[in-house]
């Protein structure tokens, strides 16, 4: 342990992989760790990765290791690999409320639900700007929950990025309808980024546009991909639409990222946009976003979004459910957004020969008055 104590005066970083067979050696699996771990003052970065929890016992090591971590006053970005899940019995007074006061950078990779869950519902973090989670979920419901967890854990006015990549079972018809599962979040007033992917459940319909389009207007990169077209037969409701599009791009002017599932088979909006909405986002990301007239809905987005140049298009086929709307295949549709996506361009290429022919005219005027004046002058100076 001196060599630990002599190196925890200038250590900054510290990496501990607890593989599956080290289970009966060295300090990885017990307190004495915890111990040392409260002697590295100068920490800023700590990277924690256990492979199995076997028993109860490693499960609490783990957490007082944890424990220890959010006592270091410089830690500012913590990298966790399966997360230990709560202890059957444990008291919740014995760890509640521990504060990672410090801490900016928060990743959490390949943990079950309930333990990446723990994390939140165990620890504070006041200090957390960018968040990012990639949880293995059974049950659909886990991201509702997960998400409450984070809006209570985080502070509103410091956290701006939330990633989101569950690993599901999404063969597991268990699909969970929209009921505000984002509405958690919606007192976060400092939120640039949100990423969620997640087959399995609806997030997204016009409504919760129009929320958090209010709730986010330093907005830059929203993408989200659920389950929202394969429901659309259960529930006519749930869905963006170009309408709920434009809302969004109205209220989050500094938009440039933009990721969705997008209903573009009715036309939901009679008149195209009088002014361009957004020049700042240049593609699209779309998923499972069914479309019958490519040349109306080109020209909708052509106005809402001038700079828009490509729309990258998937139809998720891995889901184990054929895309279908209106009969229409995942081909057919894939078809679709890329006749959609030429004629974009194409209304692009008239718009800018247009704006080239005004402003070529406005010089030939321009150097035509500066012509005549010049005549006019010379005339009187002859007289």
């Amino acid at each position: 342990m001196s060599i630990l104590t002599k190196a925890a005066e200038s250590l900054q970083s510290l990496h501990i992989h607890y593989a599956s067979e080290q289970r009966d050696r060295g300090i990885y699996c017990s307190e004495t760790l915890a111990t040392a771990l409260s002697e590295f003052q100068s920490l800023t970065k700590f990277q924690f990765e256990f492979e199995s929890y076997f028993d109860d016992n490693n499960v609490s090591n783990a957490n007082k290791i944890l424990d220890a971590a959010a006592q270091l006053p410089d830690l500012k970005r913590l990298e966790l690999r399966n997360p230990p899940p709560s202890v059957q019995g444990a008291r919740r007074q014995e760890f509640l409320f521990d504060t990672f006061v410090a801490l900016r950078f928060l990743r959490i990779g390949y943990g079950s639900g309930s333990g990446c869950k723990e994390v939140f519902r165990r620890y504070q973090f006041p200090a957390l700007v960018d968040l990012a989670i990639a949880p293995n979920f059974s049950e659909s419901s886990n991201l509702a929950e997960l998400i409450a967890a984070i809006a209570s854990s985080c502070h509103p006015h410091t956290l701006a990025s939330i990633t989101i990549k569950p690993h599901v079972d999404i063969m597991t018809q268990n699909i969970l309808f929209p009921h505000g599962i984002l509405r958690p979040l919606l007192g976060f007033p400092k939120i640039e980024k949100l990423v969620v992917d997640d087959p399995k459940c609806a997030l997204l319909d016009d409504t919760e546009i129009d929320l958090i389009s209010s709730a986010w207007p330093a907005l830059r990169v929203l993408s989200v991909h659920d389950a929202a077209p394969r429901l659309a037969a259960l529930n006519k409701d749930i869905k963006v639409t170009l309408q709920g599009l434009q809302a969004l791009l109205e209220r989050c002017p500094r938009l440039e990222g933009l990721g969705l599932v997008l209903e573009a088979t009715v036309d939901l909006l009679p008149e195209k946009p009088a002014l361009p909405l957004n020049k700042r986002v240049t593609a699209l990301e779309l998923s499972n976003s069914p479309v019958i007239d490519p040349r109306r809905v080109a020209r909708v987005l052509a106005t809402m979004l001038p700079r828009l140049n490509a729309i990258h298009y998937q139809p998720m086929f891995n889901i184990g459910v054929s895309p279908m709307a209106s009969g229409i295949t995942g081909k057919k549709i894939f078809q679709r957004w890329t006749e959609t996506e030429k004629m974009i361009r194409e209304l692009r290429n008239v718009s800018v020969k247009q704006e080239a022919t005004v402003k070529q005219e406005v010089t030939v005027k321009q150097e035509a008055t500066v012509k005549q004046e010049a005549t006019v002058k010379q005339e009187a100076g002859s007289q």
